[in-house]
């Protein structure tokens, strides 16, 4: 039996927040459950509520290396204001170290046997690893940027810039985002194309963005990118339901959006496959 692989942040994870604002995991809202009912397939779901587009490369890589029968993978880009951080006791850069260091095997579904959750543990060994964002709260307004570099010194303003600022302005919006997404992207394809695995990029809701032009480093020639989120394909195809008016927390949706993902919108996403 072959194997489909799901990638992605909460949304992903069966996560939302109750009324008393107690988080909940691997919960029945998850589209990947009802992907595995449908098409009576074995399913692997490698997410981490706020998770991070820089771990998807990685996540690929451990995957293949421990099923043989993956066929096809759904990744669900996700928000751009979202990075990693990490720490070594050692001061060392991990040369050697395992490809799924920090990944967690140890979660089931008591309810149905094809399906297995993976996620990363935050600490592993001597090392850390940690998905961190910039908060609307550590926003600050863009100061501009002057650049001399015959007059560069320990001066230059933002060497003294809190580590969020240099992060949003000097990072996140600039081109620096943008060339490690699509090089994270090849990557990707080019590891589907060695094991000979379709994999389909899509995002969620308009909130997530996804370049026009994502071949920088060369064609995706294994990938189907979808052509509009989840979000506005459903508003198409369902009279206008609009999935971001139905939460349970005012951002993780309820089992009936994603049953329309799992049954609809992937559905859609796999016929692209042929145009």
């Amino acid at each position: 039996m072959s194997r489909t692989l799901f990638l992605g942040d909460s949304h992903s994870a069966g996560y939302w927040k109750d009324t008393n604002n107690v988080a909940h995991q691997w919960d029945s809202n998850n589209y990947a459950n009802v992907y595995s009912d449908i098409h009576n397939k074995n399913v692997t779901v490698y997410a981490i509520p706020g998770g991070c587009n820089l771990k998807y490369p990685t996540w690929v890589r451990s995957m293949l290396n421990r099923y043989d029968d993956i066929d096809e993978i759904f990744v669900q880009s996700t928000y751009w204001n979202r990075y990693l951080i990490a720490a070594s006791k050692m001061l060392e850069y991990g040369d050697g170290i395992p490809i799924d260091l920090f990944a967690d095997y140890t979660n089931t579904d008591s309810t149905n046997p094809l399906i297995n959750y993976i996620t990363d543990n935050t600490m592993a060994g001597d090392c850390i690893e940690s998905v961190e964002q910039c908060w609307q709260e550590l926003f600050q307004e863009f100061k501009g940027f002057s650049f001399n570099p015959s007059t560069m010194s320990t001066d230059f303003a933002p060497f003294h810039e809190k580590y969020p600022y240099t992060k949003l302005y000097h990072e996140h919006l600039t081109h620096l985002q943008y060339r490690q997404y699509c090089s994270d992207l090849y990557v990707i394809n080019s590891m589907c194309k060695e094991y000979g695995v379709k994999w389909r990029l899509w995002n969620i809701n308009d909130r997530v963005y996804i370049p026009k032009h994502l071949e920088l480093y060369g064609a995706l020639s294994n990938c189907t990118v979808a052509p509009y989120s989840a979000e506005t394909w459903i508003k198409k195809a369902h009279n206008g339901l609009d999935i971001e008016k139905n939460t349970l927390d005012g951002e993780h949706y309820p089992i009936s959006t994603h049953e329309i993902i799992a049954t609809d919108y992937l559905k859609y996403l796999k016929e692209l496959d042929r145009t």
